[in-house]
């Protein structure tokens, strides 16, 4: 059995630990710092020559990343406008990447209407025309190269 096959069989079991140290990870948010000062870089390994499976991936992270990380998820972060990590917004990632909808033409998925509908209601929240209009992107840097490449 390959890997990847082996992670399908176990996915209840990792995705149930996953949300543990999830929840966790923001049960401790108040008592984190918001930034870590002193995170110890990464050791220089070479590229395995194949994948060591998705509970060895968590346990790595758990033991070399984790411990590192800032306490900045949520609205205790101001350094940069980009939103919080709250457990709505978690949940709603998950979900995206869980279904990975790739959606080449609207009628592909439902996901071209929920774009649609994100946006006529943000056009409602910031008071714009109805005329406004835009598309969802995978983020900030991306937002930037679409915006100079259309513009």
């Amino acid at each position: 059995m390959n890997m990847l096959d082996n992670d399908r069989l176990e996915f209840d079991a990792l995705s149930q630990g996953v949300a543990q140290w999830c929840s966790t990870f923001q049960q401790q948010l108040p008592q984190r710092s918001v930034a870590v000062m002193e995170a110890p870089g990464l050791a220089e390994e070479p590229l395995p020559e194949s994948g060591s499976g998705a509970a060895s991936a968590f346990a790595q992270f758990q033991q070399q990343i984790a411990p590192y990380l800032s306490g900045s998820a949520g609205p205790r972060y101001l350094g940069f406008v980009t939103g919080g990590s709250t457990p709505a917004a978690m949940l709603g990632d998950w979900l995206v990447a869980a279904t990975d909808q790739n959606v080449f033409v609207p009628g592909d998925s439902i996901s071209s209407s929920v774009e649609l509908q994100a946006l006529a209601w943000l056009r409602e929240l910031f008071y714009l025309p109805d005329d406004f209009d835009g598309i969802l992107t995978t983020g900030a840097t991306a937002s930037n190269i679409l915006g100079a490449l259309t513009g």
